[in-house]
């Protein structure tokens, strides 16, 4: 799990569920139509073996997920969210069959020019327009989806330089989902601070922490987890 930013507030007194502040988020999420967005619930250890069990609301963009906690804490209420890219699961076998893949139609479409010149031609051209192919595939979401592609090791770099190159606008797109996640559960979680007649929050917890400021998403991505 590759870790971009978080966030995290504590409230003291305030009295509320999780499942209630999930369901907030996802209405205030709607509210804002964030396109390309999908929900699910994660559940982590909160330490090692036979640990309990703590239950997150995922939030998925293409490759980058916001997995929000919200749990209560003594006579307090806690809120989180951690910004992340994260790893493919099998992400080395992904690679694998890929360029497996790649192998056998490379195979079935020499297979008719027999052993001649233009066999030898077909099988030096065949693996580069069949990788450009199965990514474009990809690209429109007829086999996986980017956010899939751009998580496979190797196969993610060379999807990203052919198409999806680092911008202004994908940067920018980054920080508005970021934006908007973190503006919907303040919006949530001071709701809820105004309607119990708490403390509002200052200035310093309102502010997430960003853990790279710069990133190199194909060096990430590229390599195997």
């Amino acid at each position: 799990m590759v870790v971009l930013s978080n966030w995290s507030a504590l409230v003291e007194g305030l009295s509320t569920s999780s499942q209630d502040a999930y369901l907030e988020l996802q209405g205030a999420l709607a509210a804002r139509e964030v396109p390309e967005i999908e929900f699910s619930r994660v559940v982590y250890a909160e330490s090692g073996v036979g640990s309990a069990k703590r239950e997150y609301l995922r939030i998925q963009r293409k490759d980058f997920v916001f997995d929000v906690c919200a749990a209560p804490f003594g006579k307090s209420f806690f809120f989180s969210w951690w910004m992340a890219i994260p790893p493919l699961p099998f992400a080395p076998l992904w690679t694998a069959a890929f360029f497996l893949l790649v192998l056998l139609g490379t195979a079935v479409v020499q297979y008719p020019f027999g052993d001649g010149c233009l066999s030898y031609i077909v099988l030096g051209l065949a693996p580069f327009a069949l990788t450009l192919f199965f990514m474009m595939l990809m690209k429109v979401g007829a086999v996986l989806n980017e956010g899939y592609a751009l998580r496979i090791p190797i196969v993610g770099r060379l999807y990203r330089i052919l198409f999806a190159p680092e911008t202004y606008y994908t940067t920018d797109t980054q920080a508005m989902f970021e934006c908007s996640v973190h503006s919907s559960l303040l919006e949530v979680v001071e709701g809820k601070i105004s309607e119990q007649g708490l403390k509002a929050l200052g200035p310093d917890d309102r502010r997430p922490s960003r853990r790279s400021p710069t990133l190199d998403l194909g060096a990430i991505l590229g390599m195997f987890k």
